[in-house]
């Protein structure tokens, strides 16, 4: 039993692994899915080294995050061009933006290859030359790394910032979802009626007067909802009698043939003059027509008298 619990640990971790290869390859052929890079490849492959740089240098200016480019541009920097700080600057942001790829810890070990070399580099001109001027040099290339590294951190803050801010998009839509979804008594199949859905209905009108008085609406509609579900039934005894209904001249047509940009918020002003019969209306058509009151054009729907 102890032999089985390990193999199948050992099978769910290799599982693991492979979704992690998956997305990494995938994001990896998303960085290669752009015509500027795939000529800056073309540029590499015949040779043409310092104009495949050139066209690496403006995918990354165009995509800072493209981790491919990151990597092909840093080694022309350190094997063609021995531009070493670009090269280490780069290979450490490659490391950083895929940390998971099978490429991060040769990037990081190159970094350090090209540490390497730069100091050789320096310590061989400082020995050969008697250029003054070198010192200055020296204090340029100090500078461009301080303003590379800073680029660097900046790099991180945004990924950091990225990432919190899809995580606190996706706690909130669950949110939203178990709230809406514990209204009722659990068996309803509809769909629940997402933040991001109301927005998208109030968005589509022009009055932001109407607007609100729809976001009242909805949101009484959800109060009154849990209300029902909260409350036992009145007693056949205590129920009010129905007011006597009062016919009036209905001029609306029976139905309607939704017609592209029609939404129940302005059917309701349209055929009832006022905003709030969109109720009514949904009401009337439970079987095709979601809680959230959503429709398409070249759906039929009922329009049915007031009273």
């Amino acid at each position: 039993m102890k032999m089985l619990k390990m193999l199948q640990a050992a099978a769910l971790a290799t599982a693991i692994c492979s979704g992690c290869d998956y997305r990494e390859r995938q994001a990896r052929e998303n960085d290669r899915d752009n015509s500027v890079f795939r000529a800056a490849m073309a540029d590499y492959q015949a040779g043409r080294l310092d104009a495949a740089a050139s066209g690496f240098e403006k995918v990354i200016e165009s995509t800072p995050l493209n981790a491919t480019a990151r990597f092909q541009l840093a080694s022309l920097q350190h094997d063609h061009q021995r531009k070493y700080l670009e090269a280490i600057a780069n290979y450490r942001i490659y490391a950083e933006i895929a940390p998971k790829s099978d490429k991060s810890q040769v990037a990081l070990e190159r970094a350090k290859l090209c540490e390497e070399q730069y100091k050789a580099k320096v310590e061989q001109d400082i020995r050969n030359s008697e250029n003054a001027g070198l010192v200055s040099e020296l204090n340029e290339l100090k500078k461009q790394l301080g303003e590379m590294q800073a680029t660097e951190k900046e790099l991180r803050a945004t990924i950091a910032a990225k990432e919190k801010a899809i995580a606190d998009i996706s706690a909130e839509n669950t949110r939203v979802r178990r709230f809406v979804g514990s209204i009722g008594d659990g068996e309803s199949t509809e769909k629940p009626v997402v933040v991001a859905d109301v927005k998208k209905l109030l968005d589509e009108e022009e009055d932001d007067e109407d607007r609100i008085r729809f976001s009242a609406d909805v949101a009484q509609l959800l109060r009154d909802e849990v209300v029902e579900s909260l409350e036992p039934p009145m007693p056949v005894s205590e129920k009010k009698p129905p007011k006597p209904v009062v016919e009036k001249e209905w001029t609306a047509p029976e139905t309607y043939v939704v017609k592209e940009g029609d939404t129940l918020y302005k059917l309701a002003k349209e055929f009832y003059g006022d905003t709030g019969a969109w109720k009514i209306i949904r009401d009337a058509n439970k079987a095709t027509i979601t809680t959230d009151g959503r429709i398409k054009a070249g759906q039929e729907i009922k329009l049915p008298k007031p009273w």
